[in-house]
């Protein structure tokens, strides 16, 4: 038996993934294989961090605790993803208690860092997007110029914004 024989009958081995209608199928599937696994790899990014973590602390706004109903928002590059209102003066959130700033972000963006506002000014500190489901503190203090600053005056309602 020659070669040709051995190899698939037709005498073209080096013409052998191309040869048949069987092996026309097999290289589109593989690179749609190919391009699906990478896609997947790609979207497991973009899974929301779940459970999302929780933030929570103390604030104040020149020095003094930041007013009962003072709205704190949390933002991921300038997009709203969590918010909550103060019941208690100069604290957002609870610990222990469920009440928390739950910052909705992607597997991606874990690390991110996490920068504080009140009527469009910048808070003291910063803290990273932490993973899954973890509960950080992080005390917030604002210097508002005479007047409130862009917005508002800072008292009563104020509202503070989060971006990270």
């Amino acid at each position: 038996m020659g070669r040709k024989a051995l190899v698939n009958g037709k005498g073209n081995f080096p013409f052998l993934f191309f040869g048949d209608t069987m092996n026309k199928i097999k290289i589109p599937l593989l690179v749609f294989t190919v391009l699906l696994i990478a896609g997947i790899a790609d979207a497991v990014d973009q899974l929301p961090i779940n459970p999302a973590p929780g933030y929570f602390g103390s604030v104040t706004i020149n020095g003094q605790p930041a007013p009962v109903g003072t709205t704190i928002i949390a933002k991921i590059g300038g997009e709203i993803r969590g918010s909550i209102t103060t019941s208690v003066s100069g604290f957002f959130g609870d610990d222990p208690g469920p009440a928390k700033l739950w910052v909705t972000g992607f597997q991606n963006e874990t690390g991110s860092i996490v920068t504080f506002f009140t009527n469009n000014v910048t808070a003291q500190q910063t803290i990273q997007l932490t993973g899954a489901g973890t509960l950080n503190r992080v005390d917030l203090s604002f210097i508002i110029p005479s007047g409130g600053g862009p917005g508002g005056t800072g008292g009563e309602g104020a509202e503070v914004e989060a971006e990270v």
